[in-house]
């Protein structure tokens, strides 16, 4: 929180500018007392002066005469507030008009100093005048924050665009851990504009922008498309994002899985499971009811409740190999593990060992119980499978 100083508690020296009028000589005495207040006063002769003061220098207040042999500050005026927005005006107008009035206010004059003379009048006017500068700097700042916010946000919404024209998706089988044979595969999308070779970096940049959903949608219209040109795969993986589930998206005619529910499995996070979240918990329910097939992807196997993504029934469960490796020196861990398989086949699900990098893998996912065997030592990745 930054606090705005009071009137009474001015510490810092303020900038003030001063447009001199030959019709005013009293203002000379006037810019005395300002420094004698304890502000820097700075005195501009012409408009070009007083425009190039502030264009190249920091300025608290503005103080301008506005009489009617003078035209500074009705040519001044809407110059300042459109080219220095956070800097208080002050006018010196000892008889204004209605119209004077109306037009200062429109143009962010603070304040209408009568009697500049007076000693009393022109120190509440500058304070005044301080308090408003605080209050129209932090406005400024809050308001070249968001414009700032703006333009990233549509610099990387041009990026996330020019990344998806050129989205790869990569295949990658996985073995059947009692005939060794490639049962499935899972489609990996790739974006070759941010590097790597994980999907990582593209959702982080497509959640920020709050599009996951559309490269999800990209991605199934690549495998559906794929699908359909090789009628000989089956239980292909595909991952979604909570945003892409909540949509309804998934489960509609249009979807472009549609006539391909039975060849595909939905990748979901199994945090959404444990959701409170009602919307989604309905999707997934909807998803149940038009016998789409999913995944419970990225389970926590070491937490104290799963009822929740066992209640779901979903058709695969994922476990990542680097929760499984502890088993190899816990036996309690491995008791666990085959305890929850068990759960998890007396209700027709599938475990799948995911990340499994040597043949130590293999054996341990083999030897604990787990179904299907993912990983690069398996297969990695590549533009074709099955094939």
């Amino acid at each position: 929180m930054v606090a705005i100083p009071s009137v009474a508690l001015q510490s810092v020296t303020h900038r003030v500018v001063v447009q001199l009028d030959p019709a005013n000589p009293g203002l000379a005495q006037m810019v005395r007392r300002i420094r004698r207040m304890g502000s820097m006063v700075i005195t501009a002769r012409t408009v070009h002066e007083l425009q190039t003061l502030c264009d190249t220098s920091a300025v608290d207040v503005v103080i301008l005469p506005f009489n009617t042999a003078s035209t500074v500050a009705s040519s001044m005026l809407p110059w300042l507030a459109k080219r220095h927005p956070s800097v208080p005006i002050i006018l010196l107008a000892s008889a204004p008009t209605t119209h004077q009035v109306t037009f200062a206010l429109e143009h962010g004059v603070t304040g209408i100093l009568a009697d500049f003379r007076n000693p009393e009048q022109l120190r509440t006017a500058l304070g005044h005048a301080w308090e408003e500068r605080d209050v129209r700097m932090l406005a400024w700042l809050a308001t070249r924050e968001a414009d700032s916010n703006r333009r990233q946000r549509v610099e990387q919404s041009r990026r996330l665009d020019e990344v998806m024209s050129e989205l790869t998706v990569l295949w990658q089988p996985l073995e059947d851990t009692k005939t060794g044979l490639r049962c499935s595969s899972e489609a990996l999308v790739r974006a070759p504009r941010l590097g790597g070779d994980t999907a990582g970096p593209l959702l982080n940049l497509a959640r920020e922008l709050g599009r996951a959903s559309e490269v999800d949608t990209r991605v199934a219209r690549h495998v559906a498309a794929t699908l359909r040109s090789r009628p000989d795969w089956h239980h292909v993986f595909v991952n979604v994002e909570p945003s892409t589930v909540r949509q309804g998206y998934l489960s509609g005619d249009d979807h472009p899985f549609a006539g391909l529910r039975d060849r595909v499995i939905l990748d979901i996070p199994s945090a959404c499971f444990h959701s409170t979240d009602t919307v989604l918990t309905e999707q997934i329910a909807q998803l149940h009811n038009i016998k789409q097939r999913f995944a419970a992807n990225d389970l926590d196997l070491w937490a104290t409740r799963h009822s929740p993504t066992l209640t779901v029934r979903p058709t695969f469960v994922k476990i990542a190999m680097t929760d499984l490796r502890q088993c190899s020196q816990q036996p309690a861990r491995a008791r666990w593990v085959r305890f929850l398989l068990e759960m998890l086949h007396r209700q027709n699900t599938s475990a799948v060992a995911v990340g499994v990098a040597s043949a130590d893998d293999r054996e341990l996912a083999t030897r604990l119980g787990l179904d299907l065997l993912q990983g690069n030592f398996i297969a990695p990745p590549s533009p074709t499978e099955l094939g």
